[in-house]
């Protein structure tokens, strides 16, 4: 495995756990002054 995808998986795992307390719920993204859900 390369250092690069190493790297990219050890984000992941550490990210996951945030990113789970978003399941279901909807969320509002502002992308260059539009609303985009």
């Amino acid at each position: 495995m390369s250092e690069s995808s190493r790297k990219k998986e050890e984000v992941l795992i550490e990210a996951l756990p945030y990113i789970q307390t978003y399941e279901g719920k909807t969320f509002v993204i502002k992308y260059g002054g539009a609303v985009m859900t």
